[in-house]
């Protein structure tokens, strides 16, 4: 399994707009068509892009340009690897620079996990990995979250490391994160057991019942500032976007259903909550404009789209819409499209 990404470019005219074909570049092992997978991507003020993912492949080249090889060799590794790279095209897709972030090269193989890229308002970049290291005091592999902060011209200036065991069936895992203004870090995810982070008991997620979510906000100084969480069940998703106003909007799947939280910024108290009931997520987005949600429909007839006490049902089979809120969370409007049957 290969992985492709594409440039275009807009052009707009009086009379209409058109996208002109720009560049397209492919990113994949050498040998064999292992799974790769670009799971992140993040363009700069001077239109370079950073593409973040994982590699099952033994050989793999880090210049996704059409002449040009930069081959990482994990062909050493004796069981099944994964490792994760970042690489840096310019705007006419030339290859400028990568990194590869595996920590193993020996019998210990990982599971390792490029999650996303973010520029930062400093105008570095933040990755989001999940990466395996050796512990060689108990020879086994612990597993942790990191969010590595590199320069523009790729050299790595900090890391913050998460660990993610705690002990028999107390885990924690990622799914997404964001920068502020001010380039602290918001990180979500979900939870089974008793989390004390880092082994910082002021610092606690539990949930008796197993699996929760949670949002963790990390500031600039690397330091932990609080960690919120969610007693919801579902380990099926969740997203989180910094507001204009320097809050968190956090979305999270809720089984047949998802909630919409707006998280306070300083102490991760809840401003409002919006629950859509009987219906899915698939992703959304949040400006100054407000917050756009792409749903779609479960297997009920009809449902209601607006999460206040007002009503707006929609029906249809194979049913998904945008939703259209305010950054109050108020409905303003739901735009419906169904896939043919």
């Amino acid at each position: 399994k290969t992985i492709v990404f594409v440039f275009f470019c807009l052009n707009f005219h009086i009379s209409g707009f058109c996208q002109d074909f720009q560049w397209a570049r492919q990113i994949k092992g050498i040998t064999y068509d292992y799974a790769d997978f670009a799971n992140g991507l993040a363009v700069d003020s001077n239109e370079n892009t950073y593409t973040v993912g994982s590699t099952d492949s033994p050989l793999f080249d880090l210049d996704p340009t059409v002449t040009g090889t930069e081959i990482i060799d994990n062909t050493i590794i004796n069981n099944s690897f994964r490792g994760t790279y970042l690489i840096k095209t310019d705007k006419d897709g030339n290859y400028l620079w990568g990194l590869t972030f595996a920590l193993n090269k020996g019998n210990f193989n990982g599971n390792d996990t490029g999650f996303d890229v973010k520029i930062g308002s400093d105008g570095n970049i933040y990755v989001l990995l999940s990466l395996s290291e050796l512990n060689t005091s108990l020879n086994i592999m612990d597993t942790f979250i990191k969010i590595i902060k590199i320069s523009p011209s790729g050299n790595i200036i900090t890391s913050t490391s998460i660990k993610q065991n705690y002990g028999f069936n107390n885990n924690m895992y990622v799914y997404s994160f964001d920068l502020d203004n001010q380039n602290n870090i918001f990180l979500s995810g979900w939870f089974v057991g008793n989390i004390a982070i880092n082994n910082n008991p002021n610092l606690n997620i539990n949930n008796a019942n197993g699996i929760g979510n949670y949002l963790l906000k990390i500031n600039n100084n690397g330091n932990f500032d609080w960690i919120k969480q969610f007693n919801i069940g579902d380990n099926s998703s969740n997203e989180v976007i910094v507001r204009p106003d320097g809050n968190a909007n956090f979305l999270v799947k809720r089984f047949n259903d998802y909630v919409l939280y707006n998280i306070d910024n300083l102490n991760g108290s809840i401003i409002w909550q919006k629950d859509f009931i009987n219906q899915t997520q698939r992703t959304f987005h949040v400006s100054n404009n407000g917050i756009v949600i792409l749903g779609g429909k479960n297997y009920y007839d009809i449902i209601d789209v607006d999460p206040s006490l007002s009503v707006l049902n929609i029906s249809g089979f194979n049913t998904s819409f945008i939703i259209f809120l305010n950054l109050n969370g108020d409905l303003i409007d739901v735009k419906q499209f169904e896939k043919p049957s």
